[in-house]
């Protein structure tokens, strides 16, 4: 028997070509000897992850981990998502989007079952404009809504926008990488 913890949720970047092994374990475990339970979320990349499926994933993930709080020994309303890089934009823009009904939908679950309760971003991608410097994102980026995206997250100076959305969840941290 064993005390309920909060948890994180890890979402390692990569581009969205990968989920790099060093944003990924050896984050966790640092939350874990903090206290926390913590997961990792090897969300879909490549052609099997043109957004918003990742999106999708991370939504699941984070109901996955409600509905089984008990046996994992969660705290249900103690679920924060932190990311780097690529998936840094990736909790950023589930946490944006997580009340889109279209995202709701395919993710087959509610906004209160997959709303993060505290937000991490680490140098996370909030622009989108260096995909078009990259030829072999062609396929991908052809197939990502960036207006929609980027409505919210577009730039630094998008972040007073970003924090209103995330005042409706809960903690928003963003630490950004030097330029």
């Amino acid at each position: 028997d064993f005390e309920n913890r909060p948890a994180v949720l890890v979402c390692p970047g990569g581009g969205y070509f990968f989920c790099s092994d060093r944003e990924a374990d050896p984050v966790a475990m640092i939350f874990a000897a903090a206290g926390y339970n913590t997961f990792v979320l090897r969300y879909s990349v490549k052609e099997h992850g043109v957004f918003p499926k990742p999106v999708y994933d991370l939504c699941k993930a984070i109901k996955f981990i409600r509905d089984n709080a008990e046996e994992f020994g969660v705290i249900k309303n103690q679920i924060a998502t932190i990311g780097f890089s690529a998936g840094g934009h990736l909790v950023l823009s589930q946490s944006c989007l997580c009340n889109d009904e279209k995202i709701l939908s395919q993710a087959g679950c509610t906004a209160e079952e997959c709303r993060p309760d505290a937000v991490i971003g680490g140098y996370p991608v909030t622009s989108t404009a260096w995909a078009e410097k990259f030829n072999e994102l062609g396929r991908i980026v052809e197939r990502i809504d960036f207006n929609r995206i980027n409505k919210l997250i577009d730039s630094v100076e998008n972040i007073s926008e970003i924090r209103k959305t995330f005042y409706k969840i809960g903690k928003l941290y963003i630490i950004l990488g030097s330029q």
